[in-house]
């Protein structure tokens, strides 16, 4: 999937497999995504890690998030043509934010996303 400056990142949808070796006591946890290359499943390590679940879950869910919200601006966007821009205001920061959100997942906004500190 490439977004406005030609970046890419790896089509969904995404999985997340948990594993602990014996004698460990933290989860590894692995995002994967699956590609069929010659009719087989391939998978490619997005990344690996040691946290939690729940933080693992929601990368795995990223690509399918994005693509929601993308669906979800559309509607929006009818809705406001239908409802006339003047009269629809909680529609129009919707958009907005989502639009805003949309932005800062495509790296486009002025956030370092590295430390958290705004440039």
């Amino acid at each position: 999937m490439s977004d406005m400056e030609g970046r890419t990142h790896t089509p969904g949808p995404w999985r997340l497999r948990s594993w602990r070796f014996l004698n460990e006591t933290e989860w590894k946890r692995r995002i994967e995504a699956a590609q069929q290359i010659d009719g087989r499943t391939h998978f490619t390590v997005i990344c690996e890690f040691i946290g939690s679940e729940a933080d693992a879950t929601l990368m795995a869910a990223a690509p399918a998030l994005k693509e929601e919200l993308r669906e979800m601006l559309g509607y929006a966007y009818q809705a406001l043509n239908l409802a006339g821009c003047g009269r629809a205001p909680l529609i129009k920061k919707d958009i907005e934010r989502v639009e805003a959100l949309l932005k800062q997942i495509e790296g486009e906004d002025n956030h370092d996303q590295r430390d958290g500190v705004e440039g």
